[in-house]
């Protein structure tokens, strides 16, 4: 009876041990998705500090109550170009770069007011030609309608901006001028004011015509803002999580600007006491936006539910109509592919947070959530220990009580 006893007590103790396992299995994952998170927004935060240190002021962050409201319908447009390279913002957001090629870039709203300015800063790289040419427009049914125009109306900053000549191939921007400031060489910035009147009226513009050729690219600010929205709101979650579990491996607290997260070998340590404030801002602002604006911040990405999710097959259905399927389509709703208590495309999509892995760098955002297929697996195990022993004590038992009769 003693060991009997006994072996239940060290069984047990194995079973505890083994769940105990499991547990720490999970949270290591868990601080693992934590840690990529953090590295990227890091990452983000220190490659957007180069490309445009303004955009980390947070305080210049869109207004959402002076957002310009367009139909659904309807886009706005910059296409700008230069000889060399150009910067181009909107209200003092970065909207992108150019050098030699000209680029388009679809100005969410949000970004837009009432009253309004594209400021221009370009530059010379070779001592042979300078020009700039932009077009704001209103794109419609694939159809561009000028707000405004690069010509001599701009303002420079070192002087009047001139309409010159421009001697080499250029792309032929709608209705646009190549400007220049009298400087001819060196870096010259240029300006010009719009208000919400031109944006309206724009669709009555003459010469309106499609335009094609020019690289497609996300507003340089805006990708900033959206990723790290998402990124925050996930690490979030996944710090709550580990808090949560109330283990040894619980998310640092930080000290001093001496100290990050963890370190990422040559590459040295995050540096959190400055891209963590930062990041945190983004945040709460795309919080206070109205669900129509948050909707331009958080993407509506679906989440797979994975291969283990596959109904069993069955017999294909006939269609009921030619072309049924692919007319007017309009997705179904996202049954059971929401996060409990949350509202779909939004801080949903957020827990679809970094996103897919994909060209954009965005770490996946799928991890924290392993209370599927790994931690029943992790107590598969030390359940059929446990049978096993019930079986075999079972047996014995019985075995004892034979020979005792």
């Amino acid at each position: 009876m003693i060991t009997q006893l006994f072996g239940v007590f060290a069984l047990s103790s194995v079973f505890l041990s083994l769940s105990a396992f499991a547990q720490l299995d999970q949270t290591l994952r868990v601080r693992k998705q934590y840690n990529l998170v953090s590295a990227r927004i890091d990452s983000l935060v220190r490659a957007m500090e180069t490309t445009e240190a303004d955009a980390l002021d947070t305080s210049k962050l869109p207004e959402p109550d002076d957002a310009l409201a367009l139909p659904s319908d309807v886009q706005v447009m910059a296409i700008f170009w230069a000889d060399d390279e150009a910067k181009v913002w909107i209200n003092d957001h970065f909207v992108g770069e150019t050098r030699l090629t000209p680029v388009e870039v679809v100005v969410p709203n949000l970004y837009l007011k009432s009253d309004n300015i594209v400021r221009v800063r370009g530059w010379d790289t070779d001592y042979v030609e300078s020009g700039f040419l932009f077009g704001l427009y209103v794109k419609k049914a694939d159809m561009l309608h000028p707000i405004l125009v690069s010509d001599e109306s701009w303002e420079g900053t070192a002087g009047p901006v001139e309409s010159i000549t421009y001697a080499h191939s250029m792309p032929d921007i709608p209705k646009a001028e190549v400007i220049w400031s009298q400087q001819t060489f060196g870096m010259v910035e240029m300006s010009k004011r719009f208000g919400s009147g031109a944006i309206r009226d724009a669709g009555t513009a003459a010469g309106e015509r499609r335009f094609s050729g020019a690289e497609s690219r996300e507003m340089s600010l805006h990708a900033f803002v959206a990723e790290l929205a998402v990124l925050e709101t996930e690490r979030e979650r996944l710090r709550e999580d580990l808090r949560s579990r109330a283990t040894s491996l619980t998310v640092p607290q930080y000290s001093g600007q001496s100290e990050g997260s963890l370190t990422l070998g040559k590459a040295g340590p995050l540096q959190e006491f400055s891209t963590k404030p930062v990041s945190e801002q983004v945040k709460q602002w795309a919080e206070t936006l109205q669900p129509e604006q948050q909707a331009l911040v958080y993407p509506d990405r679906r989440r797979l539910r994975g291969e283990g999710a596959a109904t069993e097959g069955g017999v294909l259905a006939a269609a009921s109509g030619d072309g049924e399927r692919n007319q007017s389509y309009q997705p179904p709703s996202d049954r059971r592919n929401r996060e409990p208590g949350s509202q779909e495309g939004q801080h949903g999509a957020a827990g679809g947070g970094g996103g897919d892995g994909g060209a954009d760098g965005q770490v996946s955002a799928s991890g924290g959530g392993f209370g599927g297929r790994a931690s029943r697996l992790g107590l598969l195990i030390p359940t059929l220990i446990l049978a096993s022993y019930a079986v075999y004590a079972t047996r014995e038992w019985r075995r004892l009580s034979r020979e005792a009769a």
